[in-house]
């Protein structure tokens, strides 16, 4: 279970560190017979809890409102801030626990002579940086995980129950605990753990676009090491280190843990004058609430104690060597003068080449970074200007340098209020290249092979039907001959080929299969409609971008309700809602013209003209439409099959991948590296809903597993966008 041990650790330690507070001034109260302010105690330490909690639901419920890109970026922030909090954390304890005690009871002090309110606010105040930095590192180790949040949360709860059963022990004596070591190797552990979270926080920048690099990878060992075996899921679960890692990610892991560990094995508190010998009962003593989420339970228990352990109990607090704070006592140092001898001859010995590596390790870290970011691709297409298609509610025009034939990017921006669809239509209305899903304020990129000739740029909302907003797009012929072919290699030929054949096998595929389905509907038989509906969808799905290049056919076939207007709704989907929703089978007429726009399909393709361009635009525009109305169960509404429609989809994009794969094995080895291995994350992650010939119904699948598969739906649909680009290049 990912990030179990770390979460484990953490709330064990975190529960420790806020049971030792509470235990301190609850036992001070009854130290010196403040027991009537035990309640607010507990009132500030429950506030302090709720803090946390509502803390923790806000990041939680926050981040599920966000957009991916969004998401990716807040969790990258939020990962390093965390990692901030940690260290912080870390490197105060190990400062301060010896005067941990006074401190606080100074605090009381000050807060009883306020008044009620004063002494729940201090421990409030005390317990809520805990709980805080708690709630944030949780966070962000759950966020890093692939989905789940059983294996964390779980870890978390039973490192605080743990936390709870070892201060109710401590308390009453059952058992001895050197919490100063305890919090020393926890200390050192927690900063490896946040190395792993800081190299996760930078992946998630960079999946966000927030920082460069993403794709100058330092190793990708995705083809011998997968996240699912047991090595994998050791190095993700306890370290965070996944078998693909940029130059970035690592520069930032080495600039972290290096210099951070050293100066923490090279740092040792200064010792008090109190021997240990005196402070032993005291360290049990000393952790009588049980826990924060149980602090009015301890603070009674250290009520009911008998009065003369009152002194005792609040003696001390315990320390990096389960000695005392340093109020008092002279003692035989013999002991301790000796292991200082030995902790200085050892520090000397270790922090010279500790710190050598350090600066070794800097220097990597900032070569490395250096690297990612010069390696990051800055876009456009060596046209010297940026080509920008700019659309709106209305505006739909390009902008940008004179645009000769041959294959170009352009960056699509929406400057409306409703997600669009682009459309550069040449002859016969037919496209040549279209980009959908464009959200309000976002931008995309469109690369597409253009030859000699004017073109009509067509932005519309998603779905829909008509021309939208157009404008006019004039392509010179001044770049030069095979222009509009992507190229000169020949493998982008036979890559056209070979796709122009998995395309006509499947509308051939399609139209027999929907003239079945159709026939069921002509019967009246609803349960054999039904039957058949889901392999009807699936060459359809496998194919779509190819039909969506037919002007107003994908909509005539495809559109869901609300897509277009009602009287203009035709399709599978209309056939979907009668079957499902009302349980009769629809119109004949719908049928048949469901079948006549299948069969012109297939007449269309099979004089079809592809570009290499369009193979990839394809590939990623298949895996954006998992994205957007697939994994999201749009799609499928009413039969709930939306698995079967994510399956062919993710078949299709591998379809038109592999034909081009040659040349981008080629031109941009990472990144067919990194595409093969999501492709096969994807598949995967897809094979627990198999059920027989199909999937089971969508609704069977918790929002864990429905984040799991859009996170690994958005993994692929990244670097299949770049594609296109890749192989032009």
């Amino acid at each position: 279970m990912e990030n179990f041990v770390p979460n484990l650790l953490i709330g064990l330690r975190e529960g420790l560190e806020a049971t030792l507070i509470v235990s301190i001034l609850a036992a001070y109260l009854v130290r010196i017979d403040r027991r009537d302010r035990l309640v607010q105690l507990g009132i500030g330490v429950a506030a302090a809890i709720a803090l946390s909690l509502v803390f923790g639901a806000a990041l939680t419920f926050t981040s599920a409102s966000l957009s991916t890109r969004a998401q990716e970026g807040l969790g990258g922030i939020l990962s390093l801030i965390a990692v901030l909090l940690v260290t912080w954390m870390v490197f105060w304890m190990r400062r301060t626990a010896r005067s941990l005690g006074s401190e606080l009871r100074h605090r009381m002090d000050e807060a009883l002579t306020m008044g009620a309110g004063a002494v729940a606010f201090t421990a409030f105040l005390a317990v809520a940086r805990e709980g805080l930095e708690t709630a944030l590192f949780l966070w962000a180790t759950i966020d890093s995980t692939s989905g789940s949040t059983a294996g964390p949360a779980l870890g978390a709860l039973i490192g605080i129950l743990a936390a709870v059963l070892i201060g109710y022990l401590l308390y009453t004596r059952a058992i001895t605990v050197n919490l100063g070591r305890f919090f020393a190797w926890t200390g050192g552990a927690l900063i490896v753990v946040a190395a792993g979270v800081a190299a996760y926080g930078i992946g998630d920048l960079q999946e966000a676009d927030l920082l460069p690099g993403r794709d100058a990878l330092a190793f990708d060992f995705s083809a011998h090491l997968s996240e699912g075996s047991w090595l994998g899921a050791l190095l993700k679960g306890i370290f965070n280190i996944s078998p693909v890692w940029s130059w970035a990610q690592l520069g930032v892991w080495l600039a972290y843990l290096i210099p951070v560990m050293a100066l923490y094995v090279s740092r040792r508190p200064a010792r008090s004058a109190r021997p240990a010998a005196a402070t032993a009962s005291v360290a049990a003593a000393s952790v009588a609430a049980a826990s924060v989420a149980a602090a009015s339970v301890a603070a009674a228990s250290v009520a009911a104690a008998p009065a003369a352990d009152a002194p005792a109990a609040d003696a001390a607090a315990p320390t990096a060597d389960g000695g005392g704070d340093g109020d008092g006592g002279d003692g035989d140092n013999d002991d301790e003068a000796k292991e200082d001898e030995v902790m200085g001859w050892r520090r000397t010995l270790t922090t010279v080449p500790v710190l050598s590596v350090s600066v070794v390790g800097l220097l990597v870290a900032g070569g490395a970074i250096g690297f990612a970011m010069n390696s990051s691709d800055g876009g456009g297409d060596g046209s010297g200007g940026r080509r920008l298609i700019s659309a709106d509610d209305s505006t739909c025009a390009y902008s940008g340098p004179a645009v000769g034939a041959g294959t170009h990017t352009f960056s699509v921006s929406n400057g409306g209020d409703k997600a669009i669809e682009v459309y550069i239509i040449g002859t016969g209305d037919r496209s040549v290249g279209e980009v959908e899903n464009v959200s309000p304020g976002t931008a995309r990129d469109l690369t597409v092979d253009l030859a000699t000739g004017d073109y009509t740029l067509r932005c519309r909302p998603n779905r829909t039907t008509g021309d939208g907003i157009t404008s006019t797009l004039t392509v010179s012929g001044d770049v030069g001959d095979g222009a509009g072919q992507g190229g000169t290699d020949p493998r982008l030929f036979e890559a056209v080929g070979a796709y122009r054949v998995y395309v006509q096998e499947q509308v051939g595929a399609l139209v027999t299969a929907t003239e079945e389905f159709a026939a069921a509907v002509r019967r009246g038989d609803v349960e054999e409609a039904k039957r058949l509906y889901p392999a009807a969808r699936v060459p359809y799905e496998r194919i779509e971008p190819v039909a969506e290049s037919f002007g107003d056919l994908d909509p005539a076939i495809d559109a869901r309700e609300g897509d277009v207007p009602a009287e203009e709704w035709t399709g599978y989907h209309v056939i979907e809602k009668d079957l499902w929703v009302d349980n009769v089978t629809s119109d004949p007429a719908v049928a048949d013209q469901l079948v006549t726009d299948v069969k012109r399909l297939q007449t269309l393709v099979t004089d079809v003209e592809l570009t290499p361009s369009q193979l990839g635009n394809g590939a990623a525009e298949l895996l954006n439409e998992v994205a957007t109305s697939k994994v999201t169960g749009e799609e499928e509404r009413y039969s709930r099959t939306d698995l079967v429609d994510f399956a062919a989809n993710v078949e299709g994009a591998r379809a038109a991948y592999e034909p081009l794969r040659p040349v981008l094995a080629d031109t941009d080895p990472d990144l067919a590296r990194i595409i093969d291995g999501r492709l096969v994350d994807v598949e995967k992650a897809l094979d627990p809903y198999r059920s027989g010939d199909g999937f089971v119904p969508y609704t069977d699948l918790d929002t864990t597993e429905v984040r799991t598969l859009s996170d690994k739906v958005d993994g692929l649909a990244e670097p299949l966008s770049r594609l296109t680009g890749a192989v032009a290049a």
